[in-house]
């Protein structure tokens, strides 16, 4: 779609549920990928079948990559029952991922009941232990920004780095979430991270996790530019509501970029 990047969208998010319609979409738009989501696949099994997905990719020419799991899974969970679980549905979302040949895939660090020190600290070692187990992946995977809230365990730039090179991953710098945790600064300092792979491009208010079509929220995306400009990652849209919010955001991104 664009020179130096990968760029693609997220299915789900714009409540496109039907495999067929999704990589139709992709193609429509000339995107290079489909995001799926591994917790759908839980959820509905027959939904993204890995044999399909292999069979999509042949005709269309679009890859994927895949959102790793992350509903009612806590990969630094204080209760150590929780914290095995998640590992295991993980390991078998890596094998998902492994068998479709996903270009990456993206995972969440977890969250903790009470932003206490001691609960803090229990909850680093926890997750640190679950790295452990899920390092070397057949599939790169990056470990994505998402303190949008006190109970979201990573916070700022250096514990999504000491966390991401602890387990040999790479990151996925939402800007959505990063501007939700502190503003336009904290967008930057993100982008001070060297080994940033993957993107989630939204819009918001700075409020929510809005996932708005970009250019309708408040992200100053003229400050984007530059990085995106020297970003040759994959960029994945990660946009509510309907598939003409991803159209609009496509095109948006294009004419941001455009020489």
């Amino acid at each position: 779609m664009l020179k130096n990047m990968f760029v693609g969208y997220t299915p789900i998010s714009a409540n496109i549920l039907d495999l067929d319609e999704a990589f139709r979409l992709a193609v429509e738009l000339q995107l290079d990928f489909v995001e799926l989501a591994y917790d759908l696949q839980e959820i509905l099994p027959s939904s993204q079948p890995v044999q399909k997905v292999l069979e999509l990719k042949k005709a269309t020419g679009v890859g994927v990559t895949v959102h790793l799991p992350y509903l009612e899974l806590n990969l630094a969970s204080l209760f150590e029952g929780v914290r095995k679980v998640s590992v295991e549905r993980m390991q078998q979302a890596f094998e998902y991922t492994a068998s479709v040949d996903a270009l990456n895939s993206v995972l969440h660090g977890g969250r903790i009941p009470e932003r206490h020190p001691l609960i803090v600290q229990a909850a680093k070692g926890q997750l640190l232990k679950s790295l452990e187990v899920l390092k070397g992946p057949a599939i790169p995977v990056t470990l994505e920004n998402t303190h949008i809230n006190p109970l979201e365990f990573l916070k700022g730039k250096d514990e999504l780095e000491e966390m991401s090179r602890f387990a040999g991953f790479g990151v996925c710098l939402d800007v959505g979430h990063a501007l939700i945790e502190g503003g336009e600064e904290q967008i930057e300092a993100y982008w001070e991270l060297s080994h940033i792979t993957h993107l989630h491009l939204q819009d918001s208010l700075g409020l929510e996790d809005d996932h708005f079509a970009l250019g309708r929220g408040k992200i100053n995306w003229q400050n984007q530019k530059k990085h995106l400009e020297g970003f040759s990652g994959t960029v994945c849209l990660e946009i509510s509501g309907t598939a003409d919010d991803v159209r609009h955001s496509a095109a948006f991104l294009r004419e941001l970029l455009k020489d």
